[in-house]
C-alpha cells in the first residue's frame, strides 16, 4: 500500500503564509499528496502542541515550524529559546529565517525589479533586512507592507525561478532553507 504523504508548514503570520503558499508550496506539492499551511502566532503553547503531536504526528504528517530570528543576535540561541519553550518540536524541523520574512521578499528582487517597484535602495545581500528597516526602504505609494509583498509576488510571477535564483544568492537563511527542504529533500529526516 502506498503511504499517503502529507507536510504542514506552521508559518508565524499572515505575510510568511503569502510568501509560503505563492513560492515554496508548489514545489513541495510535487513531492507530497498535500501540503498543509497553518499561522502559528498568537496560538497558545498547548494549540501548537497539539497540532503538532495530533493532527500532524497523529496522521503520519512531516512539519517545518517557521520562525524569524528576530532580535536574537544569532539563530542557535533562537533555535534554543524556541525548543526550550516548545520542547515539542523536533530540532532538525525548525527553519529560521533570518532577520524576518521581509528580507526573503526582498531578495527577490533584482536591481531593475526593485527601481521598477520604486524602492528607494537596491540589496546585494538581504541578512539583515527586518520589518523596520524594510519599511523604510518601501516605495510611498503602498497603504501596507501586504500591499507591497503582494506586488512583489505580482511582479516575480512570470520569472519565479529566476527570482528564487537571485534570493539564494542574497540571503543566506533562504538559500539554507530552499538546499536544506527542496534541493536535499530533508524533511523527512
Amino acid at each position: 500500500m502506498l503511504e499517503y504523504k502529507i507536510l504542514f508548514i506552521l508559518v508565524e503570520g499572515y505575510d510568511d503564509e503569502l510568501f509560503f503558499t505563492d513560492l515554496i508550496k508548489p514545489k513541495l506539492i510535487q513531492k507530497f499528496d498535500a501540503v498543509i499551511l497553518k499561522q502559528h502566532a498568537g496560538g497558545s503553547k498547548h494549540w501548537i502542541k497539539d497540532i503538532v503531536r495530533g493532527e500532524i504526528m497523529g496522521k503520519g504528517g512531516h512539519y517545518i515550524y517557521i520562525i524569524d530570528r528576530e532580535e536574537f543576535d544569532c539563530v542557535s540561541l533562537k533555535l534554543h529559546k524556541t525548543l526550550e519553550k516548545r520542547q515539542y518540536l523536533e530540532k532538525n524541523k525548525i527553519m529560521v529565517v533570518v532577520i524576518e520574512i521581509e528580507s526573503w521578499f526582498l531578495a527577490l528582487l533584482n536591481e531593475e525589479d526593485c527601481n521598477s517597484l520604486g524602492f528607494k535602495e537596491y540589496y546585494n545581500s538581504t541578512d539583515n533586512i527586518n520589518k523596520e528597516e524594510f519599511k523604510s526602504i518601501m516605495p510611498n505609494h503602498y497603504k501596507t507592507r501586504q500591499d507591497c509583498f503582494v506586488d512583489i509576488l505580482r511582479h516575480i510571477s512570470r520569472k519565479k525561478e529566476e527570482a528564487i535564483k537571485e534570493a539564494k544568492k542574497k540571503n543566506a537563511s533562504f538559500n539554507y532553507f530552499m538546499t536544506r527542504f527542496l534541493d536535499k529533500n530533508q524533511i523527512l529526516h
